[in-house]
């Protein structure tokens, strides 16, 4: 399992979100290009980057982070961004750009047809597909939950059933999915590995990342136990809980 590092962006600065609450920031001093050196120092080859400005405005708005941590000498990592990439110029834009991988939300909840477009443009290895959750129990009480996934930023939730959807997109040729549960995301609560599992079980030919949560190396053995392809860990490699040099050692 391959495991990415993570940073979200406001203003060109570095931030975690509390369950993605916009008023609940934690900014970290350092630019994301030294994040991303003193990662790539301890083994990483990656990084997840979202655009937390794009995502609410629907269109990029940190491209010149993109730019600074492509033209970083001090490091080679490939980059899997995110954030406001609703249509087909701005996917061009980040992946011109130089990110390895772009990441697509809402637009995969409201057009997937167009989604299956840039598979077919991009290639089915560029393109990650981004799931964001809340878990809903609102149906009779011992029913299943049923989880369904949020656009705009997180801030509306559709009632749509994940599993449709996400046959929906496989039909249209995605290969590649990040799910993050909201609820657990930036929390240390640990990642819903019930969740990821049913995910991996019901498509146990996709891609899937996991993210949210994650708390430490236990955290990280579970997931990769589940079958996921890579997990996505934010806040606990930014404030030290999780030691760098532990993980990509």
């Amino acid at each position: 399992m391959d495991i990415l590092p993570a940073i979200d962006l406001i203003g060109g600065r570095c931030v975690r979100l509390w369950k993605g609450d916009f008023d609940k920031v934690t900014t970290f001093p350092d630019s994301p290009s030294d994040i991303g050196a003193r990662f790539a120092a301890a083994g990483a080859d990656s990084l997840h980057v979202i655009d937390l400005d794009g995502a609410r405005s629907g269109a990029p708005a940190n491209l010149e982070v993109l730019t600074n941590l492509i033209d970083d000498s001090r490091h080679n990592l490939r980059i899997q961004w995110g954030g406001g990439l609703r249509d087909a110029a701005s996917v061009t834009q980040v992946l011109e750009a130089g990110a390895n991988r772009a990441i697509v939300g809402s637009v995969a909840v409201t057009n997937p047809s167009r989604v299956g477009d840039w598979v077919d443009q991009f290639g089915p290895d560029r393109i990650v597909v981004a799931l964001d959750v809340r878990e809903r129990t609102d149906g009779l009480a011992g029913s299943e939950p049923a989880y369904v996934p949020a656009t705009q930023g997180w801030r509306q939730s559709v009632d749509q059933d994940l599993w449709e959807l996400v046959a929906t997109l496989a039909a249209l040729g995605v290969r590649w999915f990040l799910s993050t549960d909201i609820n657990r995301d930036g929390t240390k609560r640990g990642p819903n590995v019930d969740l990821y599992r049913e995910f991996v079980d019901r498509y146990p030919d996709l891609a899937i990342q996991a993210s949210g949560g994650i708390r430490g190396g236990d955290d990280l053995a579970e997931l990769e136990r589940a079958g996921l392809t890579a997990a996505v860990v934010g806040r606990t490699l930014l404030d030290g809980t999780l030691k760098a040099e532990e993980v990509f050692c």
